[in-house]
C-alpha cells in the first residue's frame, strides 16, 4: 500500500498533523497507525476517567467516522516494527508493509517499566479493574505525568509513598518555592514523600505483595529499606523504539529523536513531533521537553511542513501543566532553583491561598516562569517568553500589576476547558458558539454555555 502522508502513533502531535495538512493538501492519501484499539482520546483526562468523571464518549476527541469523512485511513491495534528511509516503507508487526513520501514518527514515549502504567487509556482500564482490591501503592521516578496518578489515586483515598530521585520534587524543573507549594499540597493529601530514594529491586512475596527494596546513593552508609505494596509504579524518561530507530539510520537523542525547528529529523522527509522528538537547539539545560500542548504545536508544524509549508517550532511558545485538586502548577523555560542572584525577577506569594507567581528575568528579558494557584497575567507572560523582547522599566511594572490576581470580589464569565478541566475567565462579551483557546493546555473549544462569577480575587502586597 501506497501512501503519502504517513503517521506513526495516534496521539495529539499525528492529529494535529493531518488537520494541517488537510488544510493545504485536499487529495493526498494520508494514514495514522496506532498501536492501541481505540480511536484519538484525551490523554490529559485519563486520571478523570479513572475516577468516572469522563467516560468512553467524552474522552475520545476523533471518531473513525471523522477519519473517513477527512479521507484519513486509521490503522488501529498495530505496532511498527522497522522503517526502511531507504525504501520509504514501514514494516507493520503483522508482516504488512507500507509505502509512504512523507513520514511522522510521534509514538510518544513508553515511561513505564512496571507491570502497569498510567500512559494509555489502555493501562487506564486495566487500573480500573483492580483499583478496588488495591489499598498501598509505591510509586517511584522521574517522569511528570506521575503526580497525575497521585492526583487520582489520593482522590480515591489510597495510601501513598511516592519516592523522589532528589532532595526535593522537580528539582530540575520548579524552583525551591513551587518544590514546597507542591510538596505541602501532596503532604495535606496523605502522601508520603520520600527524597534521595530510588528502587533498587523488587520482589514478591508469598501473599502476593510487592517487595520494593530501595536505596539512597545519595545518603552516607547506603541505607536500604523494604516497602511492602499492593500494586507500584515506576517510570522514567525512555522509549521502547529506541533500537528500531537507530537501525533505521535516524539521528537518536539520550531517549528520542533529535529534529531541528522545522520538526525534521536528519533522514530526508521523515518528520518528529510530540514527547519523541528533541529539538537540537534553543533549549537551555533544564527545560522540560514533554506535554500535550507542546506535542499539539510540535505536531501542527510537522504537518504544515510535511504539506510544503516553512514553519519554526519556538520551544518558549509551550507550557506545562499540572493539576492537584484546584490547583494549578504551570511553568515554562528557564527557572533557577534560588532567588539568589535573580533581583530582577518578579515574585507573588501568598502562603494561606497556596498561590506562588515567578517570572525570571535576565537583562530585562523573560526567561521563565512558575505559576502555582492563579492564572492572570499567564497570556502576557508566555507571549514575552516566547518573543524574548527586552522590557522597560515601566513594563516591567505594568507586567507586575497584570500578575496580580485583583482587587476584592469580580463578576466573572467563566467555562471550564474541555480538556484539562481549568477554569478559565472569559471576556464579558463572549457569546455562545465562539471558539477560545485554553491558556492553560492550549485546547480549543466552543463557547455552549458560561457561568457568572463572583470570584475572590487575592490583593497581595
Amino acid at each position: 500500500m501506497k501512501i503519502d502522508y504517513l503517521c506513526i502513533g495516534n496521539g495529539v502531535a499525528s492529529n494535529s498533523a493531518v488537520d494541517k495538512i488537510r488544510e493545504r493538501d485536499k487529495k493526498s492519501s494520508i494514514a495514522i497507525i496506532g498501536d492501541e484499539e481505540f480511536d484519538f482520546y484525551y490523554r490529559p483526562q485519563l486520571p478523570d476517567y479513572l475516577l468516572d468523571r469522563v467516560d468512553d464518549n467524552r474522552i475520545v476527541s476523533v471518531t473513525e467516522k471523522q477519519y473517513s469523512d477527512k479521507n484519513i485511513k486509521l490503522i488501529k491495534s498495530h505496532q511498527v516494527v522497522a522503517i526502511e528511509p531507504e525504501n520509504r516503507k514501514v514494516k507493520l508487526d503483522n508482516g504488512e508493509e507500507l509505502e509512504y513520501k512523507k513520514l511522522l514518527i510521534a509514538t510518544g514515549l513508553s515511561p513505564f517499566t512496571s507491570p502497569i502504567g498510567f500512559q494509555t487509556l489502555s493501562d487506564v482500564k486495566r487500573l480500573k479493574e483492580i483499583i478496588s482490591n488495591i489499598n498501598e501503592v509505591v510509586i517511584g521516578g522521574e517522569y511528570i505525568f506521575l503526580l497525575e496518578l497521585v492526583r487520582a489515586l489520593t482522590t480515591l483515598k489510597k495510601k501513598i509513598i511516592f519516592l523522589c530521585k532528589g532532595k526535593r520534587l522537580l528539582e530540575d524543573l520548579l524552583d525551591e518555592r513551587a518544590s514546597w507549594h507542591l510538596e505541602q499540597l501532596l503532604i495535606s493529601n496523605g502522601v508520603n514523600l520520600l527524597y534521595q530514594t530510588e528502587i533498587d529491586r523488587i520482589d514478591t512475596s508469598p501473599d502476593g505483595k510487592y517487595l520494593i527494596h530501595t536505596r539512597h546513593p545519595n545518603i552516607s552508609g547506603q541505607r536500604k529499606d523494604i516497602i511492602s505494596t499492593d500494586i507500584y509504579f515506576m517510570a522514567d524518561y525512555d522509549d521502547k523504539n529506541k533500537n528500531m530507530f537507530i537501525n533505521a539510520g535516524l539521528e537518536y537523542a539520550e531517549s528520542g529523536l533529535w529534529v531541528d525547528r522545522y520538526m525534521q529529523t536528519n533522514k530526508p522527509d521523515i518528520f518528529s513531533a510530540g514527547d519523541v522528538a528533541r529539538v537540537k537547539d534553543g533549549y537551555p539545560p533544564n527545560i522540560l521537553r514533554v506535554g500535550w500542548q507542546r506535542a499539539k504545536l510540535q505536531g501542527e508544524i510537522a504537518g504544515e511542513n510535511m504539506a510544503g509549508g516553512n514553519m519554526e517550532f519556538n520551544p518558549f511558545s509551550t507550557a506545562i501543566h499540572i493539576r492537584f485538586g484546584r490547583i494549578n502548577f504551570l511553568f515554562a523555560g528557564e527557572l533557577p532553583s534560588t532567588l539568589q542572584g535573580c533581583a530582577e525577577d518578579i515574585v507573588l506569594e501568598s502562603l494561606p491561598d497556596n498561590y506562588y507567581k515567578r517570572v525570571h528575568i535576565q537583562e530585562g528579558v523573560v526567561k521563565g516562569f512558575v505559576f502555582v494557584g492563579g492564572t492572570r497575567g499567564l497570556a502576557r507572560v508566555k507571549e514575552l517568553l516566547a518573543e524574548g523582547s527586552r522590557l522597560s522599566g515601566s513594563e516591567k511594572f505594568v507586567l507586575q500589576k497584570e500578575l496580580v490576581e485583583g482587587y476584592g470580589d469580580t463578576i466573572s464569565l467563566q467555562m471550564a476547558c474541555p480538556v484539562c478541566k481549568t477554569i478559565l475567565d472569559l471576556p464579558i462579551t463572549v457569546e455562545v458558539g465562539e471558539k477560545v483557546i485554553c491558556e492553560v493546555c492550549g485546547a480549543e473549544s466552543v463557547v455552549s454555555r458560561t457561568r457568572v462569577s463572583m470570584v475572590k480575587y487575592l490583593e497581595l502586597r
